[in-house]
């Protein structure tokens, strides 16, 4: 009997054709396992906060203002020594909107102290403006606020929302009348800061 005998083309030809098919495996596992997993992004609104108020102004500019004491100050509705404004609050995707007000000093326009400075802010409920917090010497923040209020800045109040609805507050500022100073200058500007849930 006679062996068939393969020819030598005939290894080489089949060991190629294992390297190219062991190349091509290995090419594909490693862009495979090179490929980034797909991410599905959808952005969608959670709410809308809007901050309204009176006048052509987001703040007060008092000059010339004299020592008060708070009685007085907070029972004062001339015109230009008060800021009417509200937030309005609408609700979409979100279940909840955090939202904080903070009050800004202008150092450029100031002659006031930080601790002659007085702030008084009320919110209305059925008509009526009651007291957010008592009258108090304005504090700056020390770091920024987990809202955003910046470093400096004196949050106001910080309300949680569950539905839609507007806020209606009025905030006074004065020269406290524990101050040295006969008179001063004082500017500050309201900032609105929220995050919907």
């Amino acid at each position: 009997m006679e062996k068939n005998k393969i020819s030598g083309s005939f290894w080489l030809v089949s060991i190629g054709v294992c390297c190219l098919l062991l190349v091509i495996v290995i090419v594909g596992f490693i862009a495979f396992s090179n490929r980034k997993g797909e991410v599905m992004e959808n952005e969608e609104n959670g709410g809308n906060l809007v901050l309204n108020y009176t006048g052509n102004t987001s703040g007060l500019y008092l000059e010339n203002i004299i020592p008060t004491t708070d009685t007085i100050a907070k029972s004062s509705l001339k015109d230009g020594e008060y800021l009417d404004f509200s937030v309005c609050t609408e609700l979409d995707n979100a279940t909840v909107i955090d939202y904080e007000l903070a009050l800004v000093i202008v150092s450029s326009k100031t002659t006031i102290t930080n601790a002659d400075l007085k702030v008084y802010l009320e919110q209305e409920k059925s008509g009526t403006y009651t007291a957010v917090f008592e009258p108090k010497a304005f504090e700056g923040l020390k770091s920024k606020s987990e809202l955003g209020a910046p470093l400096g800045s004196m949050i106001l109040t910080s309300v949680k929302k569950s539905k839609s609805g507007d806020d209606n507050y009025r905030l006074r500022v004065w020269l406290a009348d524990t101050s040295l100073l006969e008179k001063g200058n004082v500017e500050v500007e309201l900032k609105l800061f929220g995050n919907a849930k």
